[in-house]
């Protein structure tokens, strides 16, 4: 009988140690996958700022060219019509004799 209790607890103590191993181990592999979760979102954020980044500069390169179209635009309105006169009898001909648009 005292032989069975013995190898009872010796064979508990056994599996709690057994048990704490597999917990050590658990905890272990959880804070590995963990820095590794961060370590990927980190990467995820980065990405995203960087593709962020370039729509910006994009945006930014859109503007500066449509203000570059604008002012030739500009420059070369100057010339089209020389005085008021002139956009007068412009209109008054556009009004005599309309012209389709689209053909």
């Amino acid at each position: 009988m005292e032989v069975e209790t013995a190898a009872r607890a010796v064979a508990a103590t056994e599996k709690a140690e057994r048990l704490a191993e597999k917990a050590r181990a658990r905890a272990a592999r959880a804070g590995a996958s963990a820095g590794a979760r961060e370590e990927r979102a980190r990467q995820r954020e980065r990405e995203t700022r960087v593709i962020a980044g370039r729509r910006r500069q994009r945006a930014h390169a859109m503007s500066l060219r449509r203000q570059a179209r604008e002012i030739d635009l500009l420059k070369a309105s100057r010339g089209w019509i020389e005085s008021t006169e002139e956009l007068e009898r412009r209109v008054q001909r556009a009004v005599e004799r309309p012209e389709r648009l689209f053909k």
